[in-house]
């Protein structure tokens, strides 16, 4: 029977719900920050303040949005990945414990590899 270990942020995950972030509530580590509202890649510019004799520079901060994520969906979203420890302990269980298909029983080691950061695509 293969081993499986998680290395990752202890769980269980928790949800800190004003700025959306999940974190890890054994050691604190942040897993990660879930984006809403525009989101894209940001670029500093230097922008053009005034009048042509009174004429200052300003660096900023401008971004290409790709993206928005309504509120709504980013709490879904966090509430998803806080459960991730949970439901990859779940999958450990039943791999361990049930018999399934063959065709199950790969999909679900399969799973459990990419969580655990064997297998990403």
């Amino acid at each position: 029977m293969k081993t499986f270990k998680f290395e990752g942020s202890k769980g269980p995950w928790k949800i800190s719900p004003a700025i959306l972030r999940v974190y890890s509530s054994e050691d604190s580590n942040q897993v990660c920050k879930i984006t809403r509202g525009d989101w894209g890649d940001t670029y500093p510019v230097i922008k053009s303040v005034g009048s042509s004799l009174l004429r200052t520079y300003e660096a900023d901060i401008e971004m290409i949005v790709y993206g928005h994520t309504p509120q709504e969906v980013a709490k879904k979203n966090a509430a998803l990945i806080s459960t991730a420890p949970e439901l990859l302990e779940i999958c450990l269980e039943i791999f361990k414990e049930i018999q399934l298909p063959s065709g199950k029983y790969q999909m679900l080691e399969k799973v459990i590899n990419k969580a655990l950061g064997y297998e990403i695509d």
